[in-house]
């Protein structure tokens, strides 16, 4: 079986909230996802797209205007 990271979307109203509670659950999925044994293969969708100095966040050349969805 295999499984997939979510990306960022810093930058995204609603989902980018003050508080950073969804960043911080999302950092735990991820994490959970990456771990050893939870799947044979794993496709990091997050590290692929995140921007380097704004991990939180898709890099500028990959999003949409939404900052939530890649562009095709």
């Amino acid at each position: 079986m295999s499984g997939a990271t979510l990306t960022p979307f810093g930058g995204n109203a609603p989902y980018d909230e003050p508080a950073g509670e969804r960043e911080v659950s999302r950092q735990r999925v991820d994490a959970w996802i990456r771990t050893p044994g939870r799947f044979d293969a794993v496709i990091d969708f997050d590290r692929a797209v995140r921007g380097p100095a704004a991990p939180d966040r898709l890099l500028p050349a990959l999003h949409a205007a939404d900052r939530l969805h890649l562009d095709p």
